[in-house]
């Protein structure tokens, strides 16, 4: 892993082009291809201000020598060729020429819902996915008039970016329930302005930029901030006890999640999956909260700032934040100390690092399409919510995608005091039926669908290698024999895949990634980190407006630096939350003597007053500034 890692930190282009080999003959190209080449933006110009300090929001700009690396709507990059049938769009058969397994089949034996808890919270999990949300979003595809495709029941006349994942009859779960089809639609295709394999695409900016806050585009970005009253600020709705929410959906009647009639709003944010389930909103409302904050300290601070100076500075810093949170804390928990200190991952105590313009911070298909799923196997079927009087309550998953209505009156502090709390399950093969069988269920339906059976279908439809390959490209490994991973893996669990694959050389990369041994102080196995590894490198030390870098438009101070450097995710959460009184230290760890519980007024804020513009002549710390 070592000699790879070293290889990725050099200029040596290990990542290949999304594009693949151009092929010379048109009719040789699944047509969908043909399309995306149609479609692509070849003569897209970017006009990029080097003197900026502030993002784009759609990502542009961001490196001045390839202005579209990293922007919304750009295709994944790859670490190793794409692995298609037909070389071309096919999904991914075994190397026997014969079909590989079922995807439903792989879920009910080898992601089983046990339950075996982790050392670390579910915080940990929460975050993650909060996180994630950030960085990659796959856009399945859609019919021309933009509606969803139906692809069961299974038929020749279906649509062509049709892929379902076919229910066996006797399935002890779905069988039930006389359903034999779960819908699944293709990954839409990524434009490209040359011929060459399927590729995916990212609808969102790769840059760790607050996208799930502000949006990916301009427009939405400008949507969601108010230029008028308290200019700079974040739109808001309101709770019963007149806490600060995310604004109601602008489509109510349509968005599949308000209930208008009975006055229930889902809500907006800078991402669409805001409102999947509470946990998830709490975070969004958080970060909501944090940048309005933000906004009255700098316009106590600094009076004569108008609405755009205010809101991009509030945005600079609560990225910032977020990445010093995201980089500082939860990191070193996901892939160890080993491979943050090998990547020089972890935040430095002071000083700056440099940005390297020939790192490509583009989101990698194996990360988004497998190791990045990894969280799955974290989530609790119950979610623990601890009330405002101590008392322990709770909510079934199952019964709580898409209702996030519980926040207007004053869920919050409970979701997160639960997230804090409950400890998380362990990242292992194991995941529970309420993402097994139950994922995304409808209130009128007694079941859902099959997450862990999606993401192995979804690795299939994204040309994914089978899971020995990524073992060479990061520890030159050649495998042989299926007795091989059992140095990767326990042997129960190899023998599972030996006796569910006719090839070693089958097995899917989500699934095996799994079944790995961890890392030493690490939650995730040896392959899942180097692919995180690689990723978390280039999205930091690519993004020229990371918040760490020396010399750019948008470096702070040494005093700004040292004072983001003071962030801590449970110091950001007491003070957005509506009355936390104490909190762990650390809140992807559960409480011990190395992370206390400790009052909320003894955790340390960035001091905004290093913001104070000195140029203004009449410019001065307001006496009630408190930090």
């Amino acid at each position: 892993m070592s000699k790879l890692l070293a290889r990725n930190m050099s200029h040596d282009p290990i990542l290949p082009s999304a594009t693949g080999i151009a092929l010379a003959r048109i009719e040789l190209v699944a047509p969908e291809t043909r399309q995306a080449v149609a479609n692509c933006k070849e003569d897209q110009h970017y006009h990029c201000d080097p003197y900026k300090p502030y993002r784009n929001s759609d990502g542009s700009c961001n490196n001045l020598h390839n202005p579209g690396w990293g922007t919304s709507f750009s295709c994944f990059t790859r670490l190793l060729p794409p692995a298609y049938a037909d070389g071309l769009s096919a999904p991914r058969i075994s190397v026997t020429g014969s079909s590989l397994p079922n995807p439903r089949v792989l879920s009910a034996v080898l992601h089983r819902d046990l339950n075996y808890p982790a050392t670390y919270t579910h915080m940990t999990m929460q975050y993650g996915q909060f996180f994630s949300h950030d960085v990659a979003f796959t856009p399945s595809s859609r019919t021309k008039d933009g509606k969803m495709i139906q692809c069961c029941p299974p038929s020749p006349n279906n649509h062509p970016q049709c892929y379902p994942i076919l229910v066996p009859k006797e399935d002890p779960f779905y069988s039930g329930y006389n359903e034999y089809c779960l819908n699944f639609v293709r990954t839409a295709m990524c434009p490209q302005c040359k011929l060459g394999p399927r590729e995916q695409m990212n609808q969102i900016t790769s840059y760790i930029d607050g996208s799930m806050v502000y949006g990916s585009m301009e427009n939405e970005t400008r949507s969601l901030w108010t230029r008028t009253g308290p200019a700079g600020r974040m739109h808001i709705s309101m709770a019963a006890n007149g806490g600060e929410l995310l604004p109601h959906s602008p489509e109510p009647d349509s968005d599949q999640c308000s209930k208008p009639s009975e006055n229930m709003y889902c809500f907006k944010a800078g991402d669409k999956r805001v409102n999947q389930h509470p946990a998830l909103t709490a975070l969004h409302v958080v970060f909501l909260r944090q940048h309005n904050k933000i906004v009255n300290e700098l316009k106590a601070i600094n009076p004569h700032w108008d609405g755009e100076r205010l809101y991009q500075e509030a945005r600079r810093i609560n990225v910032a934040q977020i990445q010093m949170v995201t980089y500082g804390e939860w990191l070193p928990i996901i892939i160890g100390p080993d491979a943050m200190k090998f990547l020089k991952l972890y935040v430095l105590p002071y000083g700056y690092t440099d940005y390297d313009p020939y790192t490509n911070p583009n989101v990698i298909n194996e990360f988004a399409g497998a190791a990045f799923r990894f969280g799955h196997s974290l989530v609790n079927s119950v979610f623990a919510e601890i009330l405002d009087d101590g008392k322990p309550s709770g909510y079934r998953l199952r019964e709580n995608f898409f209702t996030p209505f519980g926040f207007y009156h004053g869920q919050l502090d409970a979701v997160i005091r639960g997230l804090v709390s409950q400890a998380s399950q362990n990242r292992d093969p194991f995941i529970s039926q309420d993402m097994k069988n139950h994922l995304y269920r409808p209130k009128d339906s007694p079941y859902g669908l099959d997450l862990p059976a999606f993401n192995i279908q979804r690795g299939r439809d994204h040309g994914l290698s089978g899971y020995t390959d990524y073992l060479k490209f990061c520890f030159d490994e050649k495998i042989y024999d299926w007795a091989q991973l059992d140095q990767y893996m326990p042997t129960s669990q190899r023998t599972k895949f030996q006796n569910l694959y006719k090839s070693v050389h089958d097995v899917d990369l989500f699934s095996a990634g799994l079944a790995e041994y961890p890392l030493p102080g690490a939650a995730v196995g040896p392959t899942f980190t180097c692919i995180i590894g690689i990723q978390m490198y280039n999205l930091k030390f690519g993004d020229r407006f990371w918040f760490e870098h020396r010399d750019q438009a948008g470096t702070f101070s040494p005093d700004q630096l040292q004072e983001i450097r003071k962030t801590t995710f449970a110091q950001i959460l007491c003070a957005n939350s509506d009355k936390l009184s104490f909190i762990q230290k650390n809140v992807f760890r559960g409480e011990s003597k190395r992370n206390p519980v400790v009052p909320c007024n003894t955790l340390t804020a960035p001091d905004l007053r290093a913001w104070r513009d000195s140029n203004y002549p009449g410019a001065e710390i307001p006496n009630n500034y408190h930090p």
